[in-house]
């Protein structure tokens, strides 16, 4: 029916129907990837941004800036 193919979200879902299952794996393994990176970096920065406000607090602690 007309209806079924004027909706984007029944579009991606034919389009996941139709991939293979290796593909698929691919897909997991890139986001897999993606997740461990963007956890390595907010950590990173979390680091970064605690030394920054440890610099401030003795900034405003001690009055040597």
């Amino acid at each position: 029916m007309w209806y079924k193919q004027a909706f984007p979200a029944n579009r991606a879902l034919a389009w996941l129907k139709l991939e293979n299952g290796q593909a698929m794996a691919e897909y997991a393994f890139l986001l897999a990837f993606i997740a461990i990176v963007v956890a390595v970096a907010a950590g990173l920065l979390g680091v970064a941004i605690t030394g920054n406000y440890d610099e401030v607090a003795d900034c405003v602690t001690n009055a040597n800036c």
